[in-house]
């Protein structure tokens, strides 16, 4: 079973009781992620208001995460009900798993992976990406 962890508990960059894992798990899901069905491709994550651990290895952090998102490269107009216009952006709650390999003494954190939707950079743009 899973332990359940409330974001905002530790320090700032603190995930799981492991500093300095905020950062790259933001970073790995700005550089990665798309939400709304590719409505918003370009997310970033802006707050994460939910931790559970999956698995806890010296090597191997699985963490199931909730968090906030917005995309403001996404812009629309909407009518309201009064009839003006409302500027809409991509903001939103998800929640993802990330796979995070863990250095020495829980140092030196990378993400390996991230569940749900992604942008496929090779593929989208001909460019970066890893090699299958």
């Amino acid at each position: 079973m899973g332990l359940l962890v409330l974001a905002g508990c530790a320090g700032m960059n603190s995930l799981a009781g492991r500093e300095g894992l905020v950062v790259p798990v933001k970073n790995y899901y700005a550089d990665h992620a798309t939400e709304e069905g590719g409505l918003c491709p370009t997310p970033l994550m802006r707050a994460i208001t939910q931790t559970e651990i999956l698995e806890e290895t010296d090597e191997r952090l699985v963490l199931r995460l909730r968090y906030t998102y917005q995309d403001r490269s996404f812009s629309s107009v909407e009518v309201d009900a009064l009839g003006f216009i409302q500027p809409q952006s991509c903001v939103g709650f998800a929640t993802r798993t990330f796979t995070i390999s863990v250095g020495p003494e829980g140092g030196a954190a990378e993400v390996l992976e991230m569940s749900g939707p992604q942008r496929d950079i090779r593929k989208n743009f001909g460019v970066g990406g890893r090699t299958p």
